[in-house]
């Protein structure tokens, strides 16, 4: 009897990652700036240098030639 109870934390649970993930996909990166920006401010405290917003392509580091963008976000982690 207390599988069945169980059943439906694993269903609420599978749905609530089918809908993030799917909501993931379908998002820009402006969408996810407030995971993005974090990791900038570190990478800029650290490296002491200054990053550019590019609107498609998220947070660009000139000096280090990276960009943080949506994969960085951390989502998938």
């Amino acid at each position: 009897m207390n599988s069945n109870k169980n059943i439906v934390y694993y269903f609420i649970a599978s749905l609530l990652f089918i809908v993030l993930k799917y909501a993931y996909t379908i998002s820009k990166t402006q969408t996810l700036d407030f995971l993005l920006k974090p990791t900038k401010q570190i990478i800029e405290l650290l490296t002491g240098t200054q990053s550019t917003y590019l609107e498609k392509g998220g947070y660009f580091f000139k000096q280090l030639n990276i960009v943080i963008d949506k994969s960085c976000s951390g989502f998938n982690f």
